[in-house]
């Protein structure tokens, strides 16, 4: 990890005096403690000039960062879990229902026996309260069932491709686990703050979705104390970890969702 720069504890504005990476407007809210160590550790990050707001924009980011992490610590991240389980348990069952679905198929399409053809579709027209049209024929009725047959069975096959979501991340398919939800909510920081690089490796978007995108070179335990602030006991990220961590879930992640939504 990178040696921390050095930076002026506090300085003074044309407006402003004693001014620290912590300040905020008079009109405005204070930063809330659990993020104090973070903003110190990405104002480092930024070096000496982080006062130079409009060239840094360290104001600017570290506010986006604390709403980023506001917005998803709010988030219904059981709910998503309870999916992401259902997800997994359907996709155990699904064989066996596509293998039934399948062979159904190949009977019905098989079989001689026209008057059961008709029984059954008479039979599932009634119980669906759907009065069969008298201009259908046997034909047109058998057709139709086998379609209906052959389009559940190609769906079952594919139904494993159907995207996740997991807080700010989206899979498009179904992932073996899920991460933490401050392992997800530090990738969305790091795809965030990739916007404010300076040397060429500047990237991303705040348009969202979007593909993760990460800098070569990242404020890593800014990024960390940001993700850990409202972490539950445990599931604090290592800041020196963190950069393994994230980028190896980047290289798993379809999408990243912005704070904004």
């Amino acid at each position: 990890m990178a040696r921390p720069k050095k930076i002026p504890g506090a300085i003074s504005t044309k407006h402003f005096s004693n001014v620290t990476p912590l300040w905020v407007a008079p009109s405005r809210t204070a930063i809330p403690k659990i993020y104090h160590d973070a903003v110190m550790s990405l104002a480092r990050w930024v070096g000496p000039q982080w006062s130079n707001n409009e060239e840094t924009e360290f104001f600017m980011m570290r506010d986006l960062c604390i709403k980023m992490c506001e917005r998803w610590t709010s988030d219904d991240w059981r709910a998503d879990t309870d999916l992401f389980k259902i997800a997994c348990k359907d996709t155990k069952q699904r064989p066996s229902f596509t293998n039934s679905v399948s062979n159904l198929l190949k009977t019905f399409k098989t079989t001689k026996l026209i008057m059961e053809k008709r029984i059954f579709i008479v039979s599932l027209m009634s119980e669906l309260a759907v009065e069969m049209q008298p201009d259908v024929t046997n034909e047109k009725a058998i057709g139709a069932v086998e379609h209906a047959l052959a389009f559940t069975a190609k769906h079952s096959k594919r139904a494993t491709d159907r995207p996740v979501r997991f807080g700010p991340l989206e899979y498009s398919s179904i992932p073996i686990r899920l991460p933490m939800p401050s392992s997800a909510i530090a990738l969305a920081l790091a795809d965030l703050i990739t916007l404010w690089r300076r040397d060429g490796s500047q990237a991303g978007s705040l348009f969202s979705p979007h593909p993760p995108k990460l800098s070569v070179n990242l404020p890593w335990k800014a990024i960390a104390e940001f993700a850990s602030a409202n972490s539950v006991p445990g599931e604090a990220i290592d800041a020196n970890a963190a950069q393994t961590l994230v980028r190896n879930l980047a290289r798993k992640v379809a999408w990243v969702h912005s704070s904004s939504e």
